[in-house]
């Protein structure tokens, strides 16, 4: 009962989480969108925050304009007055009307949105660097063989100073630039040092493809690792472990032939193997030893079955390589700022690569992810602290506003397209039977869009 009661309470405060992040960024971006109408003279005539039934609503200023909050709290929008929309408009108002303002004032209107949440984003990482935003440096703890890092001649203990002549305080910092710096065939440079050596170290991306770098992780397709090297600590007693001759202290270097360098990598080592016969490599007091151990299936109590061979890791060591790489990225109030301000560049450039990635098809779709995922992430930041939330917030604002640049009905983007194409007409309206259509199959779109990345939510839940 108390499990059940704890996941419901944990349930809740992602939900939470998530209607606040949507909330708060929704708003931002009908308030660009309201806040420029106004500039340029468009008679507004509602602001919602939420959809569907009012909860509360009244009207302000000479405009008489309806502020509402409706029931749904997934979206909002701003009506204004547009002749397209209103079959009856005043003579003495038609020229407050969206579609009778120039062309440049109706981009200005749709770019508002997005530019807000850019803004918003600034902001967000700004207040997000003075409160603190706790991550850990970016010391290197394994290098696989035979990977770019290996052959660029980075090992274990090197700390990433910058990448491409960018300074990286910690890991987050390292993936961004280095997903700004990726291109196939080209190089990242990497400058990297320890308590008696640095240097620059040139990671060669040869064949790497954007899919792998997504799908797989960008560390892991370089070879580079943040776990320490994998020291045996407990060996359960007539193990499979114990009975193969494995040591306290060993060393893991590979399985099977394959490096395994680091704890993370051993399950799925083992995972296909239950009662089959594996060698495993170690080193012992500078010795390189071959043992050979037969891992055994155990059921979990979920039904899930996986293969164990008794062992654990010496938790004082991971212990204190994890508290002595620990920072807390905090700033004060201008440095503060110029971090927020170069964040939202950086994570602005990186999301639009990824979203020209997505549609060129080099990297799967399968990457996307909807409102559960979302909300799973809002749950997750928010635990972690204020700094993560406002950091995930800002992000969110990001992805937010660039996808509503996506020329898809109704998202802005198709709004800018179409008072660009209008002007290039000469002011001549597009054929009222192809907007219909055109807007049809952008709803259809986004719906068949929003059910395919549940549908990748859920299988990255694994609720079936």
């Amino acid at each position: 009962m108390q499990e059940l009661i704890s996941h419901a309470g944990q349930l809740l405060f992602t939900v939470l989480a998530f209607l606040i992040a949507f909330g708060i960024l929704v708003t931002v971006h009908e308030f660009g969108h309201f806040l420029v109408a106004r500039l340029c003279g468009v008679l507004v005539l509602r602001f919602s925050v939420g959809m569907g039934k009012p909860l509360w609503k009244r009207k302000f200023g000479a405009d008489q304009v309806e502020f509402m909050i409706a029931a749904v709290p997934l979206g909002g929008y701003v009506m204004m007055l547009d002749e397209r929309m209103v079959e009856k408009v005043p003579p003495d108002l038609r020229h407050r009307a969206l579609n009778r303002r120039p062309v440049w004032q109706r981009v200005l209107v749709a770019l508002a949105g997005p530019a807000a949440n850019i803004l918003l984003a600034v902001l967000l990482f700004w207040a997000a660097y003075l409160v603190g935003i706790p991550g850990a440096r970016p010391v290197l703890g394994a290098v696989f063989p035979d990977s770019p890092g290996a052959a660029a001649g980075l090992h274990g203990g090197l700390e990433i100073e910058s990448v491409e002549g960018h300074p990286t305080p910690t890991w987050k910092v390292v993936l961004l630039r280095m997903m700004d710096s990726y291109e196939q065939g080209g190089r990242i440079r990497v400058w990297a040092v320890s308590s008696d050596y640095e240097g620059e170290f040139t990671l060669e991306m040869g064949d790497l493809t954007a899919r792998r770098m997504v799908r797989e992780g960008v560390l892991e397709v370089m070879g580079l690792s943040r776990e320490p090297p994998m020291v045996l600590g407990e060996i359960i007693p007539e193990g499979p472990a114990d009975l193969a001759g494995l040591r306290p202290g060993d060393l893991v270097t590979a399985v099977s032939g394959q490096p395994i360098p680091v704890w993370s990598k051993l399950g799925p080592a083992l995972a296909a193997n239950a009662g089959q016969p594996l060698a495993v490599e170690v080193r012992r007091d500078g010795e390189l030893l071959n043992l050979q151990v037969i891992p055994e299936a155990r059921v979990e109590a979920d039904g899930t079955q996986r293969a164990v061979i008794g062992v654990r890791p010496d938790t004082e060591p991971l212990r204190e390589w994890i508290l002595r790489h620990q920072v807390l990225e905090r700033y004060p109030p201008w440095d503060a700022l110029k971090r927020g301000f170069e964040e939202s560049v950086l994570s602005t450039v990186v999301t639009g690569r990824f979203l020209g990635w997505l549609f060129s098809g080099k990297v799967p779709a399968d990457q996307l992810s909807g409102p559960v995922g979302i909300a799973r992430f809002s749950g997750i930041s928010a635990r972690r602290g204020l700094g993560y939330y406002l950091f995930f917030l800002a992000l969110f604002s990001i992805n937010l506003g660039l996808l509503n640049l996506l020329p898809i009905p109704p998202l802005d983007g198709a709004h800018i397209l179409c008072a660009v194409l209008e002007g290039l007409r000469r002011g001549r309206p597009l054929p009222e039977k192809l907007l219909h259509a055109t807007w049809l199959m952008g709803w259809g779109l986004l719906l068949g869009l929003l059910l395919f990345v549940s549908y990748n939510d859920i299988l990255n839940l694994k609720l079936f």
